[in-house]
């Protein structure tokens, strides 16, 4: 038989062959086993110094992780790094985010690199280590960075698991290829299932190597004893997690150098020296100042243990069930393949599942809409949210007001001249505020600097040659503050902080908190923790049983920090809440998005755990019934092996459709609220048309390209139809309140 080949092409001899399957054969001998290859990726993944830094720049913009003593040592080590950095030249600004785990640098790339900006952070950590002389800490310290790419590698390469895992396993019943029993699964469904084991594991591995490691196991365990249905919710499971990381990733990369440069913005003299009437418990440092501390509790500073919500409930009371059934069969049916399908059977696989499709689906919908996700683990505890404490200063508008006057001509004179400052420029006593002809408005408090936007207001003197005459300035309202409260309503007990700008929505909450004293500080000094700030109300509900979702802007930065679910509103050209679990742009109208997640997400819990333990009483009494192994009829092409599976895929589809649900809700119109009794007829005119767009002008100074009649209908709208009482939200109390749309013209 003639070999056939290319002209010219000789075949190799036995000796260049021989050889040539030696190399390889070689290297494979000298790869490690399995074993090594685990302590090595365990030794990776819990020794945060063997593996590359974790880096983010973009624009000038650089988030470098920090290691070890630099991330754990507190402010001194903070300092450090951060004026280590500050010393080279072409850095504007660098702060250390321990919410994060990182030091966010503003810098000029063309004058200093990003391997400079790394080389002297591990210069710093190089020598924190030591003079400390103690190495880094553990790796589950740091939270995830929006764009890290860790996170949403892992669930890819889980996913391609569990995917393999199906297939193995559909091929096998159509084939009617041989199974292992299901009660093979019985020793990780036991790890898998009780709270105490899976909280064990996390402790010495790290809470992503067990998730990682619990997944391959039930994977592959599922492939071998060829259930289908339980790797096909999984798969689902996973593809709503990639997809609610890559959404986060993308939220974050739109925003991150607008939210990088805010940071950036030094506050001014004015802004830093607020008196006795000062911000409502902000912090004032730096994003993130204090933030950390080991998982649980620890990690959010709460002073008792996070409550259970309908999942954790479910899922005790299952793994209970559970180990009691399992050691029943094993005692009385002495029958260890029924003890195992017994536990199996008390697995809360729908509890979980609804809550994870639920939480995964709303992070998705979130971060479409710009919603940067920094800690979404919140979403998971959306369901045990029972109290929303509001910062009174994320409700403020960006105009100045007159909140009272003695009349209503010094109202609307004061109001004219307030129609430009800035709410948050403070000023001294005696200190001009405003100007116009012979008139001026004098700063009337006592001591310190008072602003605007402080809750006590500023105090004014309207001074016309000798006449004086009284009035206190605030801030206007935004158009959806009373929006956000009362879907704050709809998720339990509202807290509000007391504020003489909210006062005409301060009906809508529950408990008004008076606002924490903030005590002064020299220029530059670094303020510390205050136990009498937001913060210690937080841990005050918390330590009476309330799980406390906090609603803040910058000045809230240390009770979003505290709390178990933080919504931070971030300003535009404000330091933004990088505490926050979910940072939200500058309009209220994202907050409102968050709040209204959080009915649904009890319900859907709540649901998802009946599922799970309906189909788990079901499991179980099928398995009592017809015996260990026992499978639905036609069991070689079945794909639903249990009722168990069965609640799954019920409680994805139900915590899905939630989301969804949740999430189509049209915005409600803006609001207005104003003090339209106290007006003159003018300065209402001018009021509306600034809140609905009307040129309010007189006619003849109108541009002759627009109708006259325009605003008449606008300003109609406003107005009840005559021989018609005005609406009781119109009258009394209530005549600060209007709706710009509502009403006909």
């Amino acid at each position: 038989m003639v070999a056939l080949r290319p002209p010219g092409l000789p075949l190799p001899g036995r000796a260049n062959l021989a050889r040539a399957l030696a190399a390889p054969v070689s290297v494979a001998r000298a790869l490690p086993g399995p074993g090594r290859l685990a302590r090595a990726l365990r030794h990776e993944l819990t020794h945060p110094d063997r593996r590359p830094r974790r880096i983010w720049h973009e624009d000038g913009a650089a988030h470098i992780e920090l290691i070890g003593v630099a991330r754990t040592g507190g402010p001194s080590a903070h300092a450090a790094v951060s004026d280590a950095l500050r010393r080279l030249a072409g850095v504007d600004w660098a702060e250390v985010d321990e919410g994060l785990g990182r030091v966010l640098v503003g810098f000029d790339g063309d004058q200093v690199e990003v391997s400079d900006l790394v080389d002297t952070v591990g210069d710093v950590e190089r020598a924190l280590h030591a003079e400390e002389g103690q190495g880094p800490g553990p790796a589950r310290l740091a939270e995830r960075h929006p764009a890290e790419a860790d996170p949403l590698l892992a669930e890819t390469i889980a996913l391609a698991v569990d995917t393999a895992a199906f297939g193995v396993a559909l091929t096998g019943r159509f084939v009617r290829l041989p199974s292992a029993p299901r009660a093979a699964g019985a020793i990780v469904a036991v790890v898998d299932g009780q709270p105490r084991l899976r909280a064990a594991l996390a402790d010495r591995i790290g809470p992503a190597t067990t998730d990682l490691a619990l997944g391959f196991a039930s994977a592959w365990v599922g492939a071998l004893t060829q259930q289908p249905d339980v790797l096909a919710v999984a798969v689902v499971g996973r593809l709503a997690r990639i997809a609610e990381l890559r959404a986060g990733a993308l939220a974050f990369g739109r925003r991150a150098t607008e939210l990088t440069a805010d940071t950036g913005r030094r506050s001014g003299p004015d802004d830093g020296q607020p008196g006795p009437g000062g911000p409502d418990g902000g912090s004032g440092g730096p994003p993130g100042a204090g933030r950390g501390g080991p998982g649980g509790a620890a990690w959010r500073g709460r002073p008792v243990p996070l409550p259970d919500g309908p999942v954790e409930v479910a899922s005790a009371r299952l793994a209970a069930a559970g180990l009691a059934l399992g050691g029943a069969g094993l005692v009385v049916g002495r029958s260890p393949r029924l003890a195992g399908e017994l536990v199996l059977a008390a697995l809360p696989r729908a509890a979980r599942a609804g809550r994870e499709m639920f939480a995964a689906t709303a992070g998705r919908r979130l971060a479409a809409r710009g919603i940067v996700p920094l800690d979404a683990r919140c979403l998971r505890r959306l369901d045990r949210v029972d109290t929303v404490m509001v910062c009174a200063s994320a409700l403020l508008g960006e105009r100045v007001r007159v909140l009272s006057a003695t009349d209503a001509q010094t109202w609307d004179r004061a109001e004219t001249m307030l129609g430009h400052l800035d709410p948050r420029r403070s000023f001294r006593p005696g200190e001009v505020v405003a100007r116009a002809g012979g008139t001026r408005l004098v700063a009337a408090h006592d001591a310190g600097r008072r602003r605007a936007a402080d809750p006590a207001g500023l105090p004014l003197l309207v001074r016309t040659g000798s006449v004086s005459a009284g009035a206190l300035a605030g801030v206007t309202l935004d158009g959806h503050a009373e929006a956000v409260l009362r879907a704050a309503r709809g998720c339990g007990r509202v807290v509000l902080t007391e504020h003489a700008s909210v006062a005409d929505i301060a009906g809508l909450a529950d408990v008004t908190l008076p606002p924490a004293p903030r005590p002064r500080q020299a220029a530059g000094a670094r303020p510390s923790r205050r136990e009498a700030g937001l913060a210690a109300q937080v841990h005050r509900l918390q330590a009476a049983g309330a799980v406390v979702c906090v609603v803040a802007d910058e000045e809230g930065d240390e009770a979003l920090r505290a709390a178990d679910v933080g919504v931070g509103l971030a300003r535009a050209g404000r330091r933004p809440p990088w505490s926050a679990d979910l940072l939200c742009g500058s309009e209220l109208t994202d907050v409102w998005r968050v709040l209204r997640f959080m009915p649904p997400a009890a319900a859907t819990s709540r649901r998802a755990a009946t599922l799970s333990v309906s189909g788990s009483a079901l499991a179980a009494l099928t398995t009592f019934v017809n015996g260990p192994g026992a499978r639905p009829s036609a069991r070689r092409l079945a794909l639903v092996s249990g009722p168990v599976s069965a609640a799954a895929a019920t409680a994805v589809v139900t915590g899905l459709v939630a989301a969804l649900r949740a999430d189509r809700g049209a915005v409600p119109a803006p609001v207005l609220h104003t003090d339209w009794h106290a007006l003159t007829a003018e300065a209402a005119l001018r009021r509306l048309g600034a809140a609905t767009g009307a040129d309010t002008r007189p006619a003849g100074q109108r541009p002759t390209a627009q109708p006259t009649a325009q605003p008449a209908p606008r300003v109609a709208a406003a107005a009840p139809p005559r021989g018609r009482a005005p609406p009781p939200a119109q009258r009394g109390p209530g005549a600060r309140r209007v709706a710009p749309r509502a009403g006909p013209a």
